[in-house]
């Protein structure tokens, strides 16, 4: 078993079962080039309810899927709509693109880009909905 696969999740989060996943997986090949505000929020749902029962495999096997997506079509449903929703669902996802963010005020926050904003990750899983972003200002330039 891949070493990745070993982390410890908080007592009161434990993995997903094989069905969760299973129903995770076939939603999101169903749905992510949809237009309707069904498939449009669903990224929402699972982030929020699902991204920290994950494990790394299966972010790494959604990442793929997705990005073949959106190679072979250009965009995810409707431009304005779905499309940006679904490709910070995908930036989310992508552990890779991961990066801690030195901020002016002396923290420090993981985040990950998209949409040429920078997006701090733990409020993106507690509120996925809302357009929660770190300004421009309040990064420190190295």
């Amino acid at each position: 078993m891949p070493k990745e696969m070993h982390v410890e999740l908080p007592a009161d989060i434990y993995p997903l079962m094989d069905h969760e996943w299973t129903l995770i997986w076939m939603s999101v090949r169903y749905a992510r080039g949809g237009s309707t505000i069904a498939t449009a929020t669903l990224p929402f749902d699972i982030i929020h309810y699902y991204y920290q029962r994950m494990n790394s495999s299966q972010k790494k096997l959604l990442v793929r899927d997705l990005s073949e997506y959106l190679e072979e079509f250009g965009k995810f449903g409707n431009e304005k709509i779905d499309d940006p929703i679904w490709r910070k669902f995908l930036a989310a996802l992508d552990m890779s693109k991961h990066v801690d963010v030195k901020l002016v005020d002396g923290k420090t926050c993981r985040a990950f880009q998209c949409n040429e904003r920078i997006y701090p990750l733990a409020e993106y899983i507690a509120n996925p909905e809302s357009e929660v972003y770190i300004p421009e200002e309040s990064i420190v330039k190295e």
